[in-house]
């Protein structure tokens, strides 16, 4: 079995390619090509909001199936997801390989937003808003500027001193100017896209601050009981999803507008592999707000560690444990 690090992955997985890979899983997704389990979550005790995770799944193409085990805490300090990919061969039923969870949950997750901002958003939208600065901040930066060109982007944080240490860290990486802001609402006003990125469990951003066209990508907020907006928004919003079925056990922007009557059980418009199937369509106009709410998909994990593993497999890379 190869055993395949933090640095490896990043090496191997561009974000270019991670993108291309993520419209092959929501394809996938929802082409009944793929099959998943949902996810479970489970709460450890004593951990301050720390939880295990496992995340089950078997695609057709590439033959492969596996599971997500993954420890999620935010500020613990290091990375907030940390874990392995089992990736299993669809031929020997073998395992193959264990991969780093954390460095792949970064990077797909921030890819799936931006195959969702290239189906959705506004094809005319130049202003980005990043909402936090953690880890998934970053990424998003590196594959929002890979999906286009901004003339702006701004990030905010509940630390401004946070926010300002991103901008310089990545200053040079992404196009447009980039700038840190010290609140919410000045940080969406005229964006074409906002990107919420928070371990907040709360709503940070209101109906008040929608304009028209629109798009929201929320990211954060990923068990029942936290959420990034409030009911409103989620109610003035055409909703999409990644995972139907998980979206509707495991978010809570959904799950909360829906128990207090914001939303009805039929909001979610559909999957995004429905989008990109050509089965429903996108936001219609420019003016609608559109909405993606991300879960992440156990076919994200497995699609990017068949990747890796068959690029680490040819160079003649990572570490080779007896099994």
């Amino acid at each position: 079995m190869l055993i395949v690090g933090a640095e490896l992955v990043r090496r191997l997985l561009p974000m270019a390619d991670c993108i291309r890979l993520m419209e092959q899983a929501f394809r996938a997704a929802s082409d009944g090509s793929s099959v998943q389990g949902l996810r479970a979550i489970i709460p450890v005790s004593g951990s301050a909001g720390g939880v295990l995770g496992v995340m089950p799944g078997a695609m057709c193409a590439p033959p492969c199936f596996g599971v997500k085990v993954v420890s999620v805490r935010h500020g613990g300090g290091g990375q907030s997801h940390q874990g392995g990919v089992l990736l299993f061969s669809a031929e020997s039923f073998a395992p193959v390989a264990l991969l780093h969870a954390g460095e792949i949950t970064a990077i797909r997750t921030a890819a799936a937003t931006a195959v969702a901002t290239r189906a959705l958003a506004r094809k005319e939208a130049r202003v980005l808003a990043i909402l936090g600065t953690g880890e998934q901040a970053g990424t998003h930066l590196r594959a929002l500027t890979v999906e286009r060109d901004w003339d702006e982007i701004r990030v905010w944080g509940r630390s401004l001193a946070k926010a300002k240490a991103l901008v310089d860290a990545v200053g040079g990486e992404v196009s447009g100017r980039l700038v840190a802001v010290a609140g919410v609402a000045e940080a969406v006003a005229g964006a074409g896209v906002v990107c919420a990125v928070t371990n907040a469990a709360t709503p940070i951003f209101t109906a008040d601050m929608l304009e028209a066209g629109m798009h929201l990508n929320l990211v954060g907020a990923s068990v029942p009981g936290t959420r990034e907006v409030d009911g409103a928004t989620m109610a003035a919003g055409l909703l999409f999803v990644d995972n139907e079925a998980i979206a509707r056990t495991a978010s809570g922007d959904f799950m909360l507008a829906l128990a207090e009557g914001a939303i009805g059980a039929g909001h979610i418009r559909c999957e995004l592999g429905g989008v990109l199937l050509g089965h429903v369509a996108g936001r219609g106009d420019d003016a609608k707000v559109t909405i993606f709410k991300s879960l992440g998909m156990p076919v994200e994990d497995l699609v990017v560690a068949e990747f890796v593993y068959r690029a680490a497999t040819r160079e003649g890379a990572g570490t080779v444990a007896v099994w």
